[in-house]
């Protein structure tokens, strides 16, 4: 059995594998396969391919240039190494639970989020026999289908990251529900990497790295023989106006040249202004505990009324079954309204 993992880390998708064959040869003293090479002798995972051999799935990176990796993972391993996958199958399999989280160095295949984009979205459904994904590529497929839904409903804003100008998903409250399912579904060893010395992403940025980073290739991409700067007649001036290099850098397709090179006493009230313009999108959750919903109602009447009611109400964000009247809102007159115990600041303009 050969078993694909992959794994983000804030910047680059990785995917590495492991074998049944050469989990076997670990553990069984009387092969002596992986001693042959000098990695598997130096804190490498014994069960893991090397560079080399992960060329051997054509079904899945068929026509993608490919470039290798070593990186390191924090697995969970014992006293002889670290615990094979529970889909990989070995004759004698490992009984012993994990002592502790090691670190591993792995080969893995590493791809730019465009590419990686590309690879995920058309993941094979149907593999050959003794070929499996783990639940990271699954996770990870499952969370670009998510991003490229969000796309397909224009769902993303141009940004400012400290000089650097990119695109970035806007994610609607019913999203926001989805995305945190997927949070809960997120495989340990979606979070096993090792970035130097440094502290690792919470989960909820490491999972909107991701989507962002997928959303701004992809956006740029689309955008490569379009320019979103208006026409200009005459010579064209040596420094671009604060405004034009900015969407200068939003359809670049080169991320390196999609920074605002401009002093800070410039950029801030550029940024600030421009914030402050999408913030008008979406109001931020903790501001807004109520959100308008509506509901149709089927007739009430006998078999000859056709008539259904749309009702507005106002919805708890932290319980839905906590429904507010239209009409009781318009109804109050002073700034703040009690139901069921929940106070309600400005309900009408809650409402509208």
């Amino acid at each position: 059995m050969q078993v694909i993992h992959s794994i983000w880390d804030t910047e680059r998708f990785y995917i590495w594998a492991e074998s049944s064959e050469l989990g076997q040869a670990y553990l069984n003293s009387s092969e002596k396969r992986y001693e042959t090479k000098s990695k598997r002798e130096s804190g490498h995972h014994p069960f893991a391919f090397l560079d080399n051999e992960l060329y051997w799935f054509p079904e899945i990176f068929d026509g993608i240039s490919l470039k290798t990796k070593i990186i390191t993972l924090r697995l969970p391993s014992n006293k002889k190494g670290p615990l094979p996958s529970p889909w990989l199958l070995l004759d004698n399999p490992i009984t012993d639970k994990a002592s502790s989280i090691k670190e591993w160095t792995v080969d893995a295949l590493v791809f730019d989020p465009g590419i990686a984009f590309d690879l995920l979205i058309d993941l094979p459904t149907s593999l050959p026999s003794g070929l499996t994904f783990a639940t990271s590529l699954r996770f990870w497929s499952d969370l670009a289908m998510f991003t490229l839904e969000l796309i397909s409903r224009e769902q993303f804003v141009p940004a400012v990251r400290a000089h650097k100008v990119r695109w970035e998903a806007a994610i609607s409250d019913e999203d926001s529900e989805r995305l945190d399912s997927l949070l809960e579904s997120m495989p340990p060893s979606c979070r096993g990497f090792q970035i130097g010395d440094g502290k690792p992403p919470s989960l909820q940025d490491l999972i909107l790295s991701f989507i962002n980073s997928m959303v701004d290739s992809f956006i740029r991409s689309s955008l490569q023989s379009t320019s979103l700067l208006p026409s200009h007649r005459g010579r064209k001036p040596k420094i671009l106006p604060l405004t034009k290099a900015f969407l200068q850098a939003l359809s670049s397709n080169n991320v390196d040249k999609a920074v605002l090179k401009a002093p800070a006493e410039e950029l801030k009230p550029f940024t600030k202004e421009m914030q402050s313009w999408l913030s008008q999108i979406q109001l931020p959750a903790e501001d807004v505990p109520f959100r308008t919903s509506f509901r149709l109602e089927p007739p009430a009447g006998g078999n000859d009324d056709e008539t259904w009611t749309v009702r507005f109400l106002l919805q708890a964000r932290d319980d839905r079954s906590l429904l507010v009247p239209a009409v009781e809102v318009w109804r109050t007159r002073s700034q703040a309204l009690t139901f069921l115990k929940r106070r309600l600041k400005n309900p009408q303009e809650q409402l509208l």
